[in-house]
């Protein structure tokens, strides 16, 4: 999906459930946008000449309950991601000494996996997520030296 069809879903969105388009969260949605996977401080940091805190924590609170967006925990904090209906499914791969995150893209083989677990169990699934934590090549050279 690009840029310009998922603003248009993201206000379909908003108006289908009667919340108003404003400037702050357009600012919010389109930042994410840029960089989907982001904590709530990266968040702050990157729009906080535009909104304060407070607002943008509403912001996020209600892009969660409409599904625009996930919290994604990676470890034992989380990160900020605009939901499936926006970007491919995808998983994360976090280095436990840097806490660099990078998007691990899925494939067909692990999709049927989880499936099946989910199947074995009687469960309906509805979402779920992969998390994987190693050290990243930057950080193993670091280390070595």
């Amino acid at each position: 999906m690009n840029k310009e069809e998922s603003v248009e879903l993201f206000k379909k969105i908003l108006n289908d459930n009667n919340k108003s388009i404003t400037k702050s969260r357009m600012i919010v949605f389109n930042n994410l946008l840029e960089n989907s996977n982001q904590s709530l401080y990266e968040i702050n940091k990157k729009t906080k000449s535009e909104i304060n805190r407070s607002s943008l924590y509403r912001i996020i609170e209600m892009f969660e309950d409409l599904g625009v967006v996930e919290k994604k925990p990676i470890g034992w904090k989380y990160r900020i991601e605009l939901s499936d209906i926006f970007i491919n499914h995808h998983h994360h791969i976090t280095c436990r000494t840097c806490q660099k995150v990078l998007v691990a893209e899925s494939s067909p083989d692990l999709e049927k996996i989880i499936d099946d677990i989910a199947g074995k169990v009687n469960y309906s699934l509805q979402k779920h997520q992969v998390e994987i934590s190693g050290i990243c090549p930057a950080c193993q050279k670091n280390s070595n030296n």
